[in-house]
């Protein structure tokens, strides 16, 4: 599935109007950053669907409808972080957080959280206030992928055992995953219908639809 795929089974299932997809404009084409998954095309559907909707509710407000124009690598970059710390930018992972090579296959860590680092660190066997990174990298030699996420999962830890899609596929989370639509809208409460008031020249497309208090 391409991004315009995308676009349109987002639109479609969120039941807006269809004409408005003709006004999306997008460009590039994955792979934009270096991943086994479609991660520009996720990118610039989701921002299109977005940036369509709201000039959607323009529109609504007597406006007329608006290009939206998205272009993946800037998509795919603008879900990235930008900002620094006293003039720097801080380190995004723990030193342990990654891939770890097991005895039949790869195993991802998160450890960015100190509970989930100093608990797998522990279940490596390794003492939390001294352990280095290769160290790490030596004990989970010695571990197969599946038993490790297993035994992490069972202590509330996050690490993954990396799979063909094909294997992930056939478990029980994945054919669960498969089984559910990508999104749904539930309506949580009656309310009667809101007026919007109609968009004047100087605003955009959501400025004065919040309720004054």
């Amino acid at each position: 599935m391409n991004a315009s795929d995308a676009l349109d089974s987002i639109w479609q299932r969120a039941g807006l109007p269809p004409e408005a997809l003709q006004q999306a404009r997008l460009t590039g084409e994955d792979p934009v950053l270096p991943s086994s998954f479609a991660v520009g095309a996720a990118a610039q559907s989701s921002i299109a669907a977005a940036a369509l909707a709201a000039c959607e509710l323009g529109h609504l407000r007597g406006a007329g409808r608006q290009e939206v124009a998205v272009d993946m690598r800037h998509a795919a970059l603008d879900c990235t972080g930008w900002f620094s710390l006293d003039g720097r930018v801080p380190e995004l992972w723990d030193s342990f957080s990654g891939l770890y090579r097991c005895a039949d296959g790869w195993v991802r860590i998160h450890a960015n959280f100190a509970h989930h680092r100093d608990g797998a660190l522990r279940l490596m066997k390794l003492d939390p206030a001294t352990a280095t990174r290769a160290e790490a990298e030596a004990a989970m030699a010695t571990w197969r992928a599946l038993d490790f996420e297993d035994a992490a999962a069972a202590q509330g830890l996050v690490a993954t055992a990396l799979r063909r899609f094909d294997e992930w596929d056939a478990t029980p989370q994945g054919r669960a995953i498969a089984a559910q639509p990508l999104f749904t809208i539930e309506r949580i409460g009656d309310a009667p219908p809101r007026v919007l008031p109609p968009l004047r020249e100087d605003q955009r497309p959501l400025e004065g639809c919040a309720r004054s208090t």
